[in-house]
């Protein structure tokens, strides 16, 4: 525990003692070897920076997470007997043991062993300090031994400058980086290491000592100057403590005049059998009965709000709490609280009666079964929920018979009945504002009363579709709202109209309403087995954020929080920043939290003068100050703790698994001791989707590749609107080809590949084949033969020549052609060519084209022209346009390229020869 927060809770421990009430300010644990601890006696407390708890026991090393203890049963090379444990700044963790020093980096413990000398020095505590040296003081050795680098040296043999033989012990400061060291002859020197300097800050009248448990890693940044706490005995009694304060030693407790200081542990102190414990606010007494309970406490540390002790019968976990719990044994089953005239607090439990909460519990005092002169002899039974103050002041409870009302220290019948016979059972009472009537539920309806008593009317239940009223509020327009067992009812006491809203129908979402509010915007809320429903232009409305829970209280401060009770615990919701902006944002007070209540009570809230809000429930009372309370929530630090039962090392380092294994188990937690509820967790690797979210510690990786992966885990919680938290670990899988998991992919993949390429290649020679037989075949097919072409086209050019020559009237004629409905006269000689085309024939010339539906055929016998001849079924050209012939086609000089059928080839040979032509 910081040696600053060890001055403060010394300093303010001599105050005086706590008050009873205050006894529960915080609440406890038990861990024991049952629970997993290593060994009953607990010798050493540590709090790592993960806020990991580390303790040392007779039996060896353990860790705790708050909820689980871990033995390191996966680790044989451990330490057995611990004796003292510290953190370096790293994380690592050291550990004092009658070996040597231990070192823990996250996987495994390092053994530094002390020389044969060494082992009988009996060390009995150490000190890391800021350049991670670790100072080894004895309790009952002469010589001080500082670990640094691996390396055991004498203290002295370090610090030549110091010029002290033999210090009694050596303590180092980390926040101004010096040393302090007490000497044989009673004197406290603080030394500036890098300037060799040192100065005396203390001398002893008699015997110096070191307190156990003090450590240096304190909080350098928020109590700078309380550094050291030392202690001066007499006749081997401790009789005074000191510590330093900007340099100076001041004078912390001195008893010299008498009395004594408990030397072993002045972290807490031992008075009137009982372990106290300043928190900041007051003396705490974190356990009575200490002789009976324990033989002596071995070692403590403390961090924020939770204290760890050790003793010698296991580990005890203290817990600060926001609220005060009265003790269930002097107030079980409480159901209601209010105020009475004078300000005093009553409770009202069902079989205990009513009585004042004070330091006597008293009980007002009356007769139990029957009323004589309408006035109690002893506390009645039973008491239900719902007590009133009045407008007027007056203290008013709903009872098992009637209502009772508290007057000067007594209890009085507030009804007409003698002898209380024939009165119905009270649940629950309402003052209506306008006329300070009394308005009091039960299961025969609600029956109303004034302030007398005085029975005005019955409203009866077969008004009502819901049995038993359990509930009634009043909004702003004056109307009553019962709650019951089916729905919820709304009454005008003007008219007398009653109007039923029930859950069988689907008017209300709720089936049976235990607890109504009005809030600071005239909205009426309504608790109930299923949920939270509110009451807006006419309609219910389920409320999302509790559907499901079971709401059995809701209450209001003036700040707008609300408090909502359920089987949970105490939610406290933000009701203003809901109206603002729609988001729902609460934090649930639980054990984890500080309230320890069960079953909170059924319109178990009350409100007092002094801005306390109290709490009823079936197994404790508590109070709590609103203000005190917050939406700020303990930031959540996962920790990723295992991969492959491989523990993850504080540096970070990339874990390498076993050769061959791909699947990966890994196991994560949070760290520390923060007992958040329903943490939820989400994962991925690498750059994988993140996972659902969910409450599953452990994650699973099937067949994954050789590779380097980073798997990344965050956390939140569920109930609240926390911050979301990642970390992260790093490791290696390493498998053979075959083992790879897209091998037999792979494999599937390039056998189909290579049957592929065989079957192009395959079909890529039978096409190569089929082309050439295609172009042989082709090639025998051509109309005319290389050999024919050249004296063809020679021929063809002096034919076309010579028709080129001829004078146009000897060769022109004019023809006649029919298209669509007109008759077109042309020169023969300017027609190009003719092509079949649509049950007719195309006529193209040099700039248009005319289509006949005189057949090819038809237009052939008509052309009785030399130069017009057939090359093809489809095709006649003019020869005098022919630029060209090769094997299988013509080209005319407009560009057309035309094929030459086989049949014609003969047409074209015989025109090369006429002469004529």
């Amino acid at each position: 525990m910081g040696i600053e927060r060890t001055i403060v809770l010394l300093l303010m421990l001599l105050l005086g003692p706590i008050s009873s009430e205050a006894q529960t300010r915080y609440y406890s644990q038990t861990y024991d070897i049952n629970d997993g601890l290593k060994q009953m006696q607990v010798n050493a407390v540590k709090i790592a920076k993960d806020k990991t708890v580390w303790l040392g026991t007779r039996s060896g090393i353990c860790s705790f997470n708050g909820e689980h203890f871990d033995r390191f049963e996966d680790i044989d090379n451990k330490p057995d007997y611990v004796h003292d444990i510290d953190v370096m700044s790293d994380g690592r963790i050291v550990i004092l043991n009658h070996k040597g020093l231990y070192l823990f980096d996250g996987q495994e413990f390092t053994l530094y062993a002390f020389e044969e000398i060494d082992r009988k020095a009996q060390f009995g505590r150490i000190f890391v300090d800021w350049k991670d040296r670790v100072w080894l003081n004895g309790t009952k050795t002469k010589n001080i031994l500082l670990f640094d680098r691996g390396q055991y040296i004498s203290a002295i043999d370090s610090m030549p400058f110091t010029n002290i033989e033999n210090p009694h012990a050596v303590i180092p400061n980390n926040c101004f980086e010096r040393l302090y060291l007490f000497t044989k002859d009673n004197k406290v020197i603080e030394y500036d290491e890098p300037n060799q300097s040192g100065r005396i800050i203390y001398q002893a009248e008699q015997s110096l000592f070191i307190p156990r448990n003090i450590k240096s890693n304190f909080d350098c940044e928020q109590h700078p100057n309380r550094l050291l706490l030392l202690g001066e005995r007499t006749n081997k009694k401790a009789k005074r403590l000191a510590y330093t304060n900007e340099r100076r030693m001041r004078v912390l407790m001195d008893r010299t005049r008498g009395g004594k200081i408990n030397t072993e542990n002045p972290l807490y102190y031992l008075s009137d059998n009982a372990l106290q414990f300043w928190d900041g606010q007051a003396n705490v007494t974190l356990i009575e009965n200490v002789k009976k309970e324990y033989n002596y406490f071995q070692s403590l540390d403390a961090s924020d709000d939770v204290i760890f002790v050790g003793t010698d019968k296991g580990l005890i976990e203290f817990r600060k709490s926001p609220f005060t719990h009265f003790d269930e044994s002097d107030y079980p089953n409480v159901w209601t609280v209010v105020e009475d005239e004078h300000s005093n607090i009553l409770i009202g439990a069902w079989g205990q009666g009513i009585r004042y909460l004070d330091g006597d519990h008293q009980k007002i005092k009356g007769k139990t079964d029957k009323c004589e002169n309408k006035k109690w002899e002893e506390t009645p039974i039973g008491s239900y929920m719902g007590a009133i103050r009045t407008q007027a002041g007056r203290t008013i409870f709903p009872m098992h018979k009637g209502l009772l009302e508290s007057k000067n220290n007594a209890l009085h019948i507030l009804h007409e009945s003698e002898d209380c016979k024939n009165v119905p059972t009270a649940l629950f009472i309402h003052e209506y504002s306008k006329t300070g009537d009394l308005y009091v539920a039960s299961c025969p309806g609600v029956y109303v009363m004034d302030v007398n008593g005085h029975w005005k009317k019955t409203i009866q239940d077969s008004l009502f579709n819901h049995k038993c009223i359990l509930t009634i509020n009043e909004d702003i327009d004056g109307l009553l709202w019962f709650g019951g067992r089916n729905g919820v009812a709304s009454y005008n006491p003007e008219n007398e109209r009653v109007q039923n809203f029930e859950f069988d129908k689907a008017d209300v979402p709720l089936r049976t309403i235990m607890c109504s509010m009005l809030d600071h915007k005239g909205r009426l809320w309504f608790g109930g087995k299923n949920g939270l429903c509110f009451l807006q232009d006419g309609q219910f409305h389920l409320f999302e954020g509790f559907k499901n829970e079971e709401v059995n209280a809701l209450t209001q401060t003036d700040d707008n929080k609300v408090f909502i009770a359920t089987l949970k615990g105490i939610y406290m919701f933000d009701l203003a920043e809901y109206y603002a902006t729609g988001v729902i944002r609460y934090v649930l007070y639980d054990e984890n939290q500080g309230y320890k209540g069960l079953e909170p009570g059924q319109n178990g809230f009350y409100k007092d003068d002094n801005g306390l809000l109290w709490v009823c429930s079936s197994t404790s009372l508590a109070k709590v100050n609103p203000d005190q309370l917050s939406y700020n929530l303990a930031h959540l630090e996962p920790k990723i703790i295992k991969v492959n039962n491989i523990r993850v090392p504080f540096s970070g380092d990339e874990i390498s698994l076993k050769e061959g294994i791909n699947d990966v188990r890994i196991h994560y937690s949070l760290a520390g001791f923060n007992k958040e509820r329903n943490i939820e967790y989400r994962y991925r690797l690498n750059q994988r989707e993140w996972s659902n979210w969910s409450r599953v510690t452990e994650a699973d990786f099937s067949d994954l590749a050789s590779g380097n992966y980073t798997f990344t885990l965050q956390a939140r919680s569920a109930d609240l609107d926390s911050d979301i938290s990642e970390t992260h670990a790093k490791f290696s899988v390493d498998v053979l080809l075959w083992d790879e998991p897209y091998f037999s992919l792979y494999s599937l993949i390039t056998s189909l590949f290579l049957v592929l390429f065989c079957v192009l290649l395959y079909r890529n020679n039978t096409l190569s084949r089929r082309v050439n037989e295609l172009l042989e075949k082709e090639k025998n097919e051509l109309v005319f033969k290389t050999s024919e072409l050249e004296k063809l086209n020679k021929d063809l050019q002096v034919q076309i020549g010579r028709i080129a020559n001829q004078s146009t009237e000897s060769i022109s004629s004019k023809l006649e052609i029919r298209s669509n409905d007109k008759t077109f006269l042309v020169e023969a000689n300017t027609i190009q060519f003719i092509q079949a085309e649509d049950n007719g024939s195309r006529i193209f010339f040099e700039d248009r084209s005319l289509w006949t539906d005189v057949s090819l055929k038809s237009l052939e016998a008509k052309l009785d022209f030399p130069y017009m001849i057939r090359v093809h079924r489809s095709h006649i050209i003019n020869i005098s346009f022919l630029e060209w012939i090769n094997q299988s086609h013509l080209q005319l000089s407009n560009g057309n390229s035309l094929k030459i059928g086989r049949t014609y080839k003969k047409h074209l040979l015989e025109m090369s020869k006429k002469e004529q032509l």
